[in-house]
C-alpha cells in the first residue's frame, strides 16, 4: 500500500479538486482524506490518499520464464525498423523493448497498452503499427 500526500495552496478564488479522479482506473483506491491547515505562509489543504498501484502495461502480463520468441521473428522486426522507422522514436523504443510481449497483440489499438505508448500515437503513425502488427500475425502459432 502506498500513501500520496498533496499540499495545495488555499487562494481567494474558487478551487475545484477532485483528486480520486486521478487514480480511477489505474490504482485501487483505499481512502482520502483533507484537512486545512494554517502555516506561515497561508491556508493550505493537505490531502492523503492512501492507495494500491496496479500495472496494466503489457510488459506485466507474461511471466519472464514463458517468454520465448518464434525463430526469426526479432530480426524480422529490427530489420522492419531500420528500413521503415516510425515517425516518433518512443514507438520504435516501445517496440523493442517490448518484444516478447507484442506476439500477443491482435489488433493495432493494443499497441496503446505498451508502456509510453498511447492511442493517439497509433493513430498517428497506424501504417507503421499496421506493417509491425502484420509481421507478429505472420509469427504467432497457429490455432
Amino acid at each position: 500500500m502506498k500513501i500520496k500526500i498533496l499540499k495545495i495552496k488555499v487562494e481567494n478564488e474558487n478551487q475545484d479538486f477532485d483528486f480520486k479522479d486521478f487514480f480511477v482506473g489505474s490504482n485501487t483506491l483505499y481512502n482520502t482524506t483533507a484537512n486545512i491547515v494554517k502555516e506561515d505562509d497561508g491556508l493550505y489543504w493537505h490531502a492523503f490518499i492512501t492507495y494500491e498501484p496496479q500495472n496494466n502495461y503489457l510488459s506485466a502480463s507474461i511471466p519472464r520464464q514463458e517468454k520465448k520468441l518464434p525463430e526469426g521473428f526479432e530480426e524480422e522486426i529490427r530489420a522492419y525498423l531500420k528500413k521503415e522507422p516510425p515517425k516518433k522514436t518512443r514507438s520504435k523504443n516501445a517496440v523493442l523493448s517490448n518484444i516478447e510481449n507484442i506476439l500477443n497483440i491482435k489488433e493495432t489499438k493494443e499497441f496503446a497498452r505498451l508502456r509510453n505508448i498511447t492511442e493517439k500515437n497509433v493513430f498517428e503513425d497506424v501504417d507503421f503499427f499496421t506493417a509491425v502488427l502484420e509481421i507478429i500475425k505472420k509469427h504467432q502459432p497457429k490455432e
